[in-house]
């Protein structure tokens, strides 16, 4: 069965430009392109892969015991990573956070919004979102570097990435200097988009401190793996999702209404029989009266 998967920048809700791509029931790219939401032939659910540059991961500490029971303040807990407004922020979390910590994603909750409704009013409805920066598989102890010019990002840990800021010819990023003296990893794999000229690895390794390694070309359609963190959570959550919801509780809203009928049932046939015992009585008593006293 065949599926769609896009990709959306900042401008998308603006310019409508956005880049499609349709997969097999195995993940194979049948077919790709670039089109505007305004003139697209594409119709139905799709998936949708958001730019680096759009959200924030970062791993938040909350122990195993609260993490199911924070999910309505996620954005408040969030607030000193984001510096901004929660009202602001939609925060989604991973789907099986580790013990005492829990990744998440913070992105502008009126530019999703706005997305959202664009892609809804062209006849695309996405079911599922989730960051690119997270496609890239990951070998242990090491990253993944993607160059793609000004959209270039780093994926360092299971929901854990970040945009790369733009660099000269030659240079190496800071975001990047900054998180490999912080963290050391063991081995940068560079990946460069089709197109985009590579950087130099021997320099970056040589800057860095690490080896990086020239890796297969970045094709972000081509991603077999799934996120666990997906963006659209709680009032972003796909219509279907509501109706698998409503799906699930159909049966037991069933029995309990059927429950309801018999215990309403059970209790008019008491009130009845009790009814009916206390006619007779008061029958018995008068009969008693009139054969005492006439």
């Amino acid at each position: 069965m065949t599926r769609y998967r896009i990709r959306v920048s900042r401008d998308t809700p603006v310019s409508g430009a956005f880049e499609w791509a349709a997969l097999d029931g195995k993940g194979a790219v049948l077919e790709s392109g670039s089109a505007t939401l305004d003139h697209t032939t594409l119709r139905g659910p799709c998936e949708v892969v958001i730019a680096a540059d759009l959200v924030l991961l970062e791993k938040l500490a909350v122990p195993a015991a609260q993490q199911r029971r924070v999910a309505a303040s996620l954005r408040f807990l969030a607030e000193d990573v984001a510096l901004a407004d929660p009202e602001r922020l939609h925060v989604a979390a991973e789907s099986a956070p580790a013990k005492d910590s829990l990744g998440v994603c913070i992105i502008d909750r009126q530019w999703l919004k706005a997305l959202l409704a664009k892609l809804e009013q062209c006849g695309l409805v996405a079911r599922s979102a989730f960051p690119e920066c997270l496609l890239p598989p990951l070998a242990p102890g090491g990253w993944s570097v993607v160059w793609n010019g000004a959209e270039s990002f780093a994926r360092i840990g299971k929901v854990e990435g970040f945009a790369l800021d733009h660099a000269g010819p030659g240079e190496v990023p800071m975001a990047l200097r900054l998180a490999v003296q912080k963290a050391a990893p063991e081995r940068i794999e560079l990946r460069a988009a089709p197109g985009v000229p590579p950087p130099d690895a021997r320099r970056w390794a040589a800057v860095l401190g690490v080896p990086v390694e020239p890796g297969a070309p970045w094709r972000w359609a081509e991603s077999q793996a799934r996120p666990g963190l997906e963006l659209l959570q709680r009032e972003f959550a796909p219509r279907g999702a509501e109706d698998g919801w409503r799906r699930r509780l159909q049966r037991p809203a069933l029995l309990a209404g059927a429950l309801l009928v018999v215990v309403s049932c059970g209790i008019a046939a008491d009130w009845w029989a009790k009814a009916r015992e206390r006619r007779q009585l008061v029958a018995q008593m008068h009969a008693i009266y009139r054969e005492t006293f006439g």
